[in-house]
Formats: C-alpha cells, sequence, structure tokens
C-alpha cells in the first residue's frame, strides 16, 4: 500500500521528461525560448518525395492485400498521400520561386518609382 501511495504522487515519465519525445537538434539547453532556432531536419512525411514514396509503398502493398477491403483502405491511403504530395510540391515551388528572383538593382527601382510618380 505504501507503494502505491508513493506512486501517485510521482509524475508518469513522459510528464515528468517533456522534453525526451523532441529532436535533440531542437531543443538548445542553453535558452529559454526553445525550440531553438536554426536548422531543422524535416520528416519524410513533410516533404513531397517523401509522400510520393508512401503513396508508392501504400500501392505496392495494397496488390498483396487478400481482401477487398485491405485494399481498398490502402488505395485511400496512396490517394491521400499523393494529394499531400501534390500540396507540398506546391508549396515548395512556390518558396524557390521567391527565394530565387533576381534583386532590382537601383535604376530599377527608380524607373518603378517614376512610373508610379506619373
Amino acid at each position: 500500500m505504501s507503494q502505491s501511495n508513493s506512486n501517485s504522487s510521482a509524475q508518469p515519465e513522459s510528464v515528468a521528461d517533456s522534453s525526451s519525445s523532441m529532436p535533440d537538434d531542437w531543443v538548445d539547453k542553453d535558452e529559454t525560448s526553445n525550440p531553438a532556432p536554426g536548422h531543422r531536419t524535416k520528416d519524410s512525411r513533410d516533404t513531397a518525395a517523401g509522400c510520393r514514396d508512401r503513396a508508392s509503398k501504400d500501392l505496392i502493398e495494397a496488390i498483396t492485400m487478400n481482401t477487398a477491403n485491405g485494399r481498398q483502405v490502402l488505395e485511400k491511403s496512396a490517394a491521400s498521400w499523393t494529394k499531400r504530395a501534390e500540396l507540398l510540391q506546391r508549396i515548395e515551388s512556390g518558396i524557390e520561386a521567391r527565394t530565387s528572383q533576381p534583386e532590382l538593382t537601383a535604376s530599377e527601382i527608380d524607373e518603378d518609382a517614376e512610373h508610379l510618380r506619373q
């Protein structure tokens, strides 16, 4: 009985150490404003290529299913991963397009300003 009392006051391991679920490169232990800024590796589900890969795996697995319901579930999953890949591809392409735009020169800026004044 004394053991159950001591356990009831202790926090579960997942609550006591909440930082264990975060990747080590996300947490800067010297800073109070976590997660730390900087590069974070994306999970494969967060990239278009990773989603397309998952869709392909689901379709291959669907072929080997011996029940119609199993095939349908995996085919729907593959369709969802494909839609997610398309969405992420549009986002990734838009980011690349915005970051690859050339900078305007001073004369181009002046020329644009002149057109606005007219």
